[in-house]
């Protein structure tokens, strides 16, 4: 029965998390390919923050894009700690509606989380700078941490972006899951 408990208990503490963004960092790992004009947090209140994130791109357009996601725990350091999601980023707006396994349903829900704060929102090619402006942390809390409830404690969210099976661009999203 204490096991029950502790379960139903977890669940409820998720339920209610509040996200808060700790910290963010964007490094361009080949300077040719572009710069992060602007990689920032800012804090609206104590308790919400929202983050800007400006790409400036030199070689347009953007194609044949692969995204590695790594989420990860701070458990004495950051380690990972769910599954590590490596796909073909223009294929994925390509089948949107098709696929229907459980990595599909994931990245869609980040997507549907992100998409109306981004210009990064179609299939490529992409003709233009990459932005994503005032994503705040509330959109995390109702829409994609409802299908995973994690625990409390302190998360990242790491992206690591290829083009033509280059290495390009990092984005870490560090976060704090807190009860409501």
């Amino acid at each position: 029965m204490w096991k029950l408990s502790a379960i139903a208990g977890t669940f409820l503490m998720c339920a209610v998390a509040h996200v808060t963004f700790t910290n963010l960092k964007c490094q361009m790992i080949d300077r040719r390919f572009g710069l992060f004009e602007m990689c920032r947090i800012k804090a609206v209140n104590r308790t919400h923050k929202y983050m800007d994130i400006y790409a400036k791109i030199y070689k347009l357009p953007v194609d044949n894009i692969t995204c590695r996601i790594l989420p990860m725990r701070h458990d004495h350091g950051y380690r990972p700690f769910f599954m590590n999601l490596t796909f073909d980023f223009c294929g994925f707006f390509r089948s949107l509606r098709t696929e229907h396994g459980i990595r599909e349903i994931l990245l869609q829900e980040l997507f549907q989380t992100v998409k109306q704060f981004t210009n990064v929102n179609h299939s490529c090619p992409y003709n233009h700078d990459l932005v994503i402006s005032k994503m705040w942390t509330g959109n995390l809390e109702t829409r994609f941490l409802r299908y995973i409830p994690l625990p409390q404690g302190d998360y990242s969210l790491s992206f690591y972006w290829f083009t033509v099976g280059v290495h390009r661009a990092t984005v870490r999203v560090y976060f704090r899951l807190t009860g409501g």
